[in-house]
């Protein structure tokens, strides 16, 4: 995988929106991109969890759907995304167990307003988020 995950800063501060109306439940979603790791649109998925307030599990039909529109965009699935309402932006024991795509996971913690991009199938590994800010001239 790539060495960083890369958002413009509205793309970026969308997904703290995006967390900040699902409370108290976690959000969670996907990120997409022309290239790999660079994000430019953001695909917010329907947590039906069981117990959304502390677990996330994006609904399949949900999934399909965004995955067909990723493709038919000729973008790629570049990372995931999902909250942390109150705890810090580090992988919980469930997502460790239920990571399935090799991608990075973006978890934003929603009380601190932070946000930390992992590797999680072959071994737990931060990677850096870059957040690109627009300049006018």
């Amino acid at each position: 995988m790539s060495a960083k995950l890369e958002f413009p800063k509205i793309l970026f501060e969308h997904l703290f929106e995006l967390a900040r109306s699902a409370l108290p439940n976690e959000c969670v979603g996907f990120l997409a991109g022309i290239s790999s790791r660079q994000v430019s649109a953001v695909f917010p998925l329907v947590n039906v969890a069981d117990n959304a307030t502390s677990f996330y599990a994006a609904e399949p039909s949900g999934v399909v759907r965004a995955l067909k529109v990723i493709k038919n965009q000729h973008l790629e699935l570049v990372g995931i995304y999902h909250s942390h309402p109150r705890h810090e932006a580090v992988p919980s024991k469930t997502d460790l167990e239920k990571a399935a795509w090799d991608v990075p996971y973006l978890i934003l913690d929603v009380q601190r307003q932070t946000a930390r991009a992992w590797e999680l199938l072959d071994q737990v590994l931060e990677i850096p988020v870059l957040i690109q800010s627009l300049e006018i001239h």
